[in-house]
């Protein structure tokens, strides 16, 4: 399951600053508050997800897209198999070539 955060981003006095919020409706009145005292403010959505053992995370800069991302069933290594098609196999045992 993927888990989306905000990313907020803007000028406060002349520095750039950051901060992220958690993806709830407290969260999101946070993230709003905070933009409206910057100069210039970003909103980013983050989208962590495990693919294949390993934490992968996405940047979107509109919640459609993270959305969409999040919900899209992920494949893991587990679930591909070598008589896949679509997965080009890379130096099976049959075409490996030894050095002459």
């Amino acid at each position: 399951m993927a888990s989306i955060r905000y990313r907020v981003t803007g000028q406060f006095h002349g520095k750039q600053v950051t901060r992220r919020f958690r993806n709830t409706d407290e969260g999101r009145k946070s993230a709003s508050a905070f933009a409206k005292t910057l100069v210039g403010p970003t909103t980013f959505y983050d989208v962590r997800a495990r693919i294949a053992g390993r934490e992968v995370t996405r940047t979107f800069t509109r919640r459609k897209d993270a959305d969409a991302y999040a919900a899209t069933p992920r494949r893991t290594s587990s679930a591909v198999s070598s008589s896949t098609p679509d997965v080009p196999r890379l130096h099976s045992a049959s075409t490996r070539t030894t050095g002459l």
